[in-house]
């Protein structure tokens, strides 16, 4: 019976402890990291670091909303969002080349715990970012 519980018990931990490293939050400047190497492995800004590092992302810039090297290679500012109940991070970057803007930038979505990234087609205006890095 005591082997049970034992179990039990640790059963119960491994799942709290388990579900608490699943919803760990990042901070705006990891957040910041994440959507650099991001925007850089996926072929958006000039320079792309090497396939090591970007194992985690594909190079994606072939479509036509998002072509190759057009984003700025440093974020430009952060905005704190929650949608659907769950909080990300949109990290803005400005646009450079055929697309430059002074006045509008293109945003990156970063999940709460850092494991999801997605450019968004949506472009926000700069003057709205009030969070720069």
């Amino acid at each position: 019976m005591k082997k049970i519980w034992l179990i039990l018990i640790s059963f119960c931990i491994f799942t709290v402890v388990t579900n608490a490293q699943k919803n760990i939050d990042i901070t705006s400047k990891e957040a910041k990291q994440i959507a650099e190497k991001y925007v850089a492995c996926s072929g958006f800004t000039k320079h792309i670091p090497s396939d090591k590092s970007c194992s985690k992302y594909k190079k994606v810039c072939d479509l036509d909303d998002f072509p190759c090297q057009f984003l700025k290679s440093e974020a430009f500012g952060y905005i704190p969002e929650q949608q659907n109940g769950e909080n990300s991070w949109v990290i803005v970057f400005r646009t450079r080349g055929k697309l430059k803007s002074k006045i509008t930038g293109t945003r990156v979505r970063v999940s709460n715990d850092g494991t999801e990234v997605k450019i968004l087609r949506e472009k926000i205006f700069l003057k709205y970012v009030n969070d720069r890095f």
